[in-house]
């Protein structure tokens, strides 16, 4: 069964990517690490060199400064006994120099081979890391093929040979288990019971002449294949220990290109197949390779490694490995990365039926945890993987964020209501008032005070009417909302008929705050209102 992504797209993945990419980030932190101890290893290499140099500069120095002392003591000595003393001083000083000397070469040549002894021993893990790799998992872009071969004692083996576009090369050696049909030499009856092949010759007594002659291959052994890309070898013996006679039957995709008898040691011309014969010698090739392929997880060991066709465990610089191999598989990552519905994680969903799935997931926290030991240099080669970043899809676990909206406000206030025309109520007042006293002017002009009152009351019903009316018909849009108890005042009640009461005389009354001055226009403002808040 293939494996799907994250979001259940279907993907051109038939193995647990997830799996290899953790054994890459495994094996790439070791290779880096490696590789910055092996610099740190050279470092003080260079730093003893330096330390050594500088020692024997200073023992150089004394040793002047002592040659010269000495010869100044040499010239005024005259006495036998003194000159023979300052010889005597001489040849120790000489001696004891030497012996510093000796000293710092042979301290500084320990400390060089420790330290190579420690880079060799860095390098060479470089192999096992590898092998760990391999043992497990295929590279990408990577071509492989078993090679098989019968030793003459009868002990068969199996390798399998890759190389892939990261350079590398390798040699991995196959289990062959007991009951498998080629852990023994194989003979070709057990195969196909009647094989036969025509191969042309050179014929006849008295005239020679090139005739086709039967050759039977049942009793022949399959003692080796050698393939590499598209071009294999299969070698058949009649004996395995004496094998100076058989055939080797080369292939080209599959198909066979050539026969050479080998007869008392001497390998014969190859000849191409008669075309009767190319079906049964491919039938041949195609058992004896799908027997091999059974052996193709049965890996053991790392034989050979090469990287840039040097041996891994001496190469210098073995980082580019990891950098290749980096950057051949950040555009799966990536694809990876963009179908998952973690923004911290890589998901990866496996068909098992056409009903059942499971999902596979790496957290990114996992991965980064290990490059982050590493020196920043190193870390700088993991940059294409983005694990320290989060998933970049829209389909993230993460809800957004849930905005409510403001809440709508309805005010039952009228809206903008024309203010009344106070000369209009009050010849309207006049007209409405019984025949008695008539009505007096105030001193400065203004409309008496029983007018302004009794000219309020008409305004606040109309207000309150209004109020009622807006209620009336926001209640009835939405049955099931109760309404709500009015709160404004119950309209005032009609003055009785009498006398008015005396003009005031005097300034005028001061304005209402907030409005304007006590009068017609002055009820409006004093209508109450009531908001109501409906949140949606």
């Amino acid at each position: 069964m293939g494996y799907l992504y994250g979001d259940a797209v279907e993907s051109s993945l038939d193995t647990n990517y997830l799996e290899f990419l953790r054994a890459v980030v495994d094996f790439s932190v070791g290779v880096l690490e490696s590789s910055d101890r092996v610099q740190q290893l050279e470092e003080e290499v260079h730093r003893k060199k330096r330390a050594a140099a500088t020692e024997r500069e200073q023992l150089q120095a004394v040793t002047r400064q002592i040659e010269g002392a000495i010869q100044v003591c040499l010239d005024r000595a005259q006495a036998p006994v003194t000159n023979q003393c300052v010889h005597a001083i001489r040849g120790l000083s000489r001696g004891e120099l030497d012996r510093a000397k000796k000293e710092i070469e042979n301290g500084l040549a320990r400390e060089i081979s420790r330290i190579d002894e420690e880079i060799v021993r860095q390098r060479s893990d470089n192999h096992e890391r590898l092998e760990t790799l391999l043992l497990e998992h295929d590279l990408p872009s990577s071509r492989q093929w078993i090679d098989y071969r019968v030793t003459p004692e009868g002990t068969a083996s199996a390798e399998l040979v890759g190389y892939a576009a990261a350079k590398v090369s390798w040699n991995l050696e196959l289990d062959i288990p007991s009951d498998h049909p080629l852990h023994s030499p194989l003979r070709v009856d057990r195969l196909f019971p009647q094989l036969a092949i025509e191969i042309p010759e050179m014929a006849g007594w008295v005239r020679k002449r090139i005739k086709l002659k039967t050759h039977k291959l049942t009793k022949e052994y399959v003692v080796g294949l050698a393939q590499q890309d598209d071009r294999a070898v299969l070698s058949l013996r009649s004996n395995l220990q004496d094998r100076d006679a058989g055939y080797d039957i080369t292939y080209v995709a599959g198909i066979p290109h050539q026969v050479a008898r080998l007869y008392k040691g001497t390998l014969s011309d190859p000849t191409a197949p008669e075309p009767a014969d190319a079906p049964k010698l491919r039938a041949l090739l195609d058992e004896v390779q799908k027997a091999l392929g059974e052996l193709r997880q049965n890996r053991r060991s790392l034989r050979a490694a090469k990287l840039d066709d040097k041996p891994i465990s001496r190469h210098k610089q073995p980082s580019v490995l990891v950098e290749r191999l980096i950057t051949e598989i950040a555009p799966v990552v990536a694809e990876i990365s963009q179908h998952s519905l973690s923004p911290t994680e890589l998901v990866l969903k496996r068909v098992l039926a056409d009903d059942q799935r499971v999902e596979i997931f790496l957290p990114k926290s996992e991965l980064w945890a290990k490059v982050e030991a590493l020196s920043a240099d190193a870390r700088r080669v993991f940059g294409p993987l983005e694990l320290d970043q989060p998933n970049p899809v829209p389909g993230s676990l993460i809800p957004p964020p849930v905005t409510s909206s403001p809440p709508l406000v309805i005010s039952s206030a009228p809206p903008d209501l024309p203010a009344p025309d106070l000369g209009m109520l009050a010849r309207e007042a006049s007209a409405a008032e019984p025949d008695g006293e008539p009505e007096r002017e105030s001193d400065d002009g203004e409309a008496p005070a029983t007018l302004v009152r009794e000219a309020s009351a008409p305004v606040k019903e109309e207000a309150t009417q209004v109020m009622s009316m807006s209620l009336d018909s926001i209640f009835d849009e939405d049955p099931g909302i109760p309404e709500p108890l009015s709160s404004a005042p119950p309209p005032s009640k009609p003055r009785s008929a009498g006398p008015p009461p005396p003009p005031r005389r005097g300034p005028p009354p001061p304005p209402r705050r907030g409005g304007p001055a006590a009068g017609p226009g002055a009820a409006v403002a004093d209508a109450p209102s009531v908001d109501i808040i409906v949140d949606e």
